[in-house]
């Protein structure tokens, strides 16, 4: 994967970065409150869960994921079983993101409320498809989540 220094549009003062500032939590895809999400057929409490299933090609060890914390469903599944995961996991989390906000309406509205600012995932864990981490003094990363949470919220706005 290619490393690319990521620049805020904003600033990082400006942008919400932290999504377990309990402001923003509702932006995580661990997030369990009121959240149920349909992945084939399979009912998940979280967004991260759904997910991780996702990457399991069998449907029934897709259910025992199903009923696992995030945590516990990250440390689960060790190695992707579905063809082409890569071209199609943005999409995956997309979709999941979509429901997660579109079927939960407070949800939406929380996400609604954070008006045109910035929506940036920072983490520490590495994740610079997902995110964006500081390496050597520098952002890099390609934001998805953020990308993903900002399209949705356009995306709803026009619903309105």
């Amino acid at each position: 994967m290619k490393t690319q220094r990521f620049q805020f549009k904003t600033s990082e003062q400006e942008a919400i970065v932290n999504f377990y500032v309990e402001e923003y939590h509702f932006l995580s895809n661990a997030y369990p409150e009121k959240i149920v999400i349909q992945w084939g057929g399979i009912i998940f409490n979280n967004v991260e869960t759904a997910y991780q299933a996702a990457k399991i090609a069998d449907p029934a060890i897709q259910r025992k994921i199903s009923k696992m914390s995030p945590d516990e469903a990250k440390k689960y599944v060790t190695h992707v079983t579905v063809p082409d995961w890569n071209n199609v996991k943005y999409k995956v989390m997309y979709d999941l993101l979509w429901q997660k906000f579109y079927g939960n309406k407070d949800l939406g509205q929380k996400l609604l409320a954070t008006g045109d600012r910035e929506i940036v995932k920072l983490n520490g864990a590495g994740d610079i498809y997902w995110g964006v981490c500081k390496i050597d003094g520098f952002y890099v990363g390609e934001n998805n989540i953020g990308n993903i949470l900002m399209e949705i919220r356009q995306k709803l706005q026009n619903l309105k």
